[in-house]
């Protein structure tokens, strides 16, 4: 294979697997509203939830006359089992990633499927996604959270240490499952409820700081809490989002290999939360990005768009 295109491809695969995650950064903040009650995460001891995220990136990037199309979807599904809930509302859970499925379609290189589930044998650019995915699938981890969202601490259990000691250390997925990696994946899936209540129409920004493949980033975040609404049968708040990410400069100008520039960027969606169940239901966001970047004293233009869903559903109660 020209070492272009594959470069590009693998590019492309760390940008629309990693880069996108940004889009579930929410931070609800408010101003305080007597006699009402804030929104908050309610768990109960022996709940089950399954976290779905469904994923669809189209994207194009351009180095010289080359120009690679490439269209991405990825499902990640999640148990969460909750053990036990202090007076404070603080959940102690087991977690784990029960499915990854990752679909590549790029004609001009190469299309790549890969399944956690699926039982027979890959190879290539898929063999390598198994290697670093497979061993670390239904592999838990506890996670210690707030009913605000607040994850405040991962620990991997000892099946899943073992698994990751086994993840290739060139592979860029690896850091993805270190405890630092899920606490900042997990926070970023379904954000942070606000500290006091708020009501329809209040407005509010916040900006928050994220650690990615890209590099350091500002997240600069508009919410709207939109409506109460019946969604699924279920009563629930409707809240509005836009957010701008922004490049933060290292320490050390000259160390990034690629120096990454984003020329623009928007995202936009909306979350619905169940305020008496105490639970995300919903969440829809779309991402636009246009990059800059220089790889090996070539200059690499690229565009993006993504759409992510997560959903949240309860799928046993004792």
């Amino acid at each position: 294979m020209n070492p272009v295109p594959r470069m590009l491809l693998r590019i492309g695969q760390l940008v629309t697997l990693l880069a996108v995650l940004p889009v579930g950064e929410l931070f609800l903040g408010g101003a305080s509203l007597q006699g009402q009650e804030p929104i908050r995460w309610k768990f109960r001891p022996g709940t089950d939830y399954r976290v779905s995220f469904q994923q669809q990136t189209a994207s194009k990037t351009r180095v010289g006359d080359q120009v690679i199309e490439a269209r991405l979807q990825m499902t990640m599904q999640m148990n969460w089992r909750v053990l036990q809930v202090d007076p404070a509302g603080r959940a102690s859970m087991d977690q784990s990633f029960t499915r990854i499925r990752i679909e590549l379609d790029n004609p001009k290189v190469e299309s790549i499927v890969y399944d956690s589930s699926a039982s027979e044998k890959v190879a290539g650019e898929a063999a390598e996604m198994a290697a670093s995915l497979g061993p670390l699938i239904d592999k838990p981890f506890r996670v210690v959270m707030t009913n605000r969202g607040v994850v405040q601490k991962v620990e991997l259990s000892p099946q899943a240490q073992v698994a990751l000691n086994r993840v290739p250390e060139e592979s860029r997925l690896k850091d993805v499952f270190t405890t630092a990696g899920l606490t900042q994946t997990l926070q970023k899936s379904h954000g942070i409820l606000p500290l006091e209540a708020v009501q329809p129409g209040d407005q509010w920004e916040s900006d928050s700081m994220l650690v990615t493949p890209l590099g350091k980033l500002k997240m600069k975040t508009k919410s709207q809490y939109v409506a109460n609404l019946q969604r699924s049968g279920t009563a629930a708040a409707q809240i509005k989002v836009q957010g701008q990410l922004q490049l933060v400069p290292g320490e050390d100008q000259d160390s990034p290999p690629q120096q990454l520039k984003i020329k623009s960027q928007d995202m936009s969606g909306e979350v619905f939360f169940d305020k008496a169940q105490g639970r995300l239901l919903e969440s829809k966001m779309t991402q636009r990005l246009v990059t800059e970047s220089n790889f090996r004293g070539l200059l690499l233009s690229g565009q993006m768009t993504s759409s992510l869903v997560t959903t949240v559903t309860v799928i046993k109660k004792r």
